[in-house]
This record gives structure tokens, C-alpha cells and sequence, in this order.
């Protein structure tokens, strides 16, 4: 088992739940790169993730997903930020446990509606009616493997930077 000092330091947790501005705050302040495999995934096939899952479906986007984890977690020393359902794979948690320290960015199924409620940013599994129960019943289905991880950080009420403080003291 690798020391926590080199190890990748990855985010998870549902959609709206900080990963990606926590993340970028953390790689900064850690002096570390920051791959955000949302991010990596439009880059990679030149199209928004909403228009992969209209055009291919959900499979092909966790096929796109896993290569993308694959290719961030086999490189240097980064801080990484997962999708929501990045650890619905056995194959992906194998290799995200194996490889990283694993940190759940947990929040309140209210908190994150609010902050997606305000957010431009097209999320296609939480598309359509009824924001709340799709929340809940995205937490029932990760909640298990979300739970495994090495942190879990209550990020209700916190800034940003006091998340990434509590990180620091973990990993450091």
C-alpha cells in the first residue's frame, strides 16, 4: 500500500455536493495538478456530457468515464474530481481505493438542490421533474460506496476553504 503522502487525493459524491471547486482550491493549495474527469471527458471527445448521454447513452459515457479515471489515476500525484456515479463500477472503485486516499464530499439532498437550482451546468440524470426524489434516490444507490472512503467531510454550511483545511489535516 502506497504512503498517503503519494497517493492521488480523490473527491466523490453526488452531483452539487462541492467536488470540483473544493478540488481546484485543494490542487492549489497541495501544489498538485487537478483533473476533473467531467472536464477530461469533454475535452477528450470535443461534446458536453449532455450531448454524450443524448447521443450514446449512459453506458457509453461510463465506458468514457472509466478511461478517463484509468488515464488520471495511472499519472502523477493529482488531486482528482469523480462524477456522481464514477464508483457505481466495481472496476472504477477497485482502482480509485487502490490508488488514491478517497475523501465523500457529503452534503444534504437540500443543500444540493439549492446550489444546483443555481447552476448552469446541464446535469442529465437529474433532468426533468422532481430534483429531490432523483437526489435521494442517487444517494440510496452510491450511498454504500460513497460511505467507504477513507474521509468523509459534512459540507453543509462550510466555505470552501474550511473544507479544504479539513482535508489538509487528513492527508498531511
Amino acid at each position: 500500500m502506497q504512503n498517503v503522502n503519494s497517493k492521488h487525493i480523490v473527491l466523490i459524491g453526488l452531483s452539487g455536493s462541492g467536488k470540483s471547486t473544493v478540488g481546484c482550491l485543494l490542487a492549489s493549495k497541495m501544489g498538485l495538478p487537478y483533473i476533473d474527469t467531467d472536464r477530461e471527458i469533454e475535452k477528450h471527445t470535443g461534446m458536453p456530457i449532455e450531448e454524450i448521454f443524448s447521443k450514446f447513452g449512459e453506458g457509453k459515457f461510463r465506458q468514457l468515464e472509466s478511461d478517463q479515471i484509468n488515464r488520471a489515476l495511472k499519472g502523477k500525484r493529482a488531486v482528482v474530481s469523480l462524477g456522481g456515479g464514477a464508483v457505481l463500477l466495481e472496476e472504477n472503485r477497485k482502482l480509485i481505493w487502490d490508488l488514491s486516499t478517497v475523501i465523500w464530499l457529503q452534503a444534504s439532498i437540500e443543500t444540493i438542490a439549492n446550489r444546483l437550482k443555481h447552476t448552469k451546468e446541464i446535469r442529465p440524470l437529474l433532468a426533468g421533474d422532481d430534483l429531490m426524489r432523483r437526489l435521494e434516490n442517487m444517494l440510496q444507490n452510491r450511498e454504500r460506496y460513497y460511505s467507504q472512503a477513507h474521509l468523509c467531510i459534512v459540507t453543509d454550511n462550510k466555505s470552501p476553504y474550511t473544507i479544504v483545511e479539513e482535508i489538509l489535516s487528513f492527508v498531511r
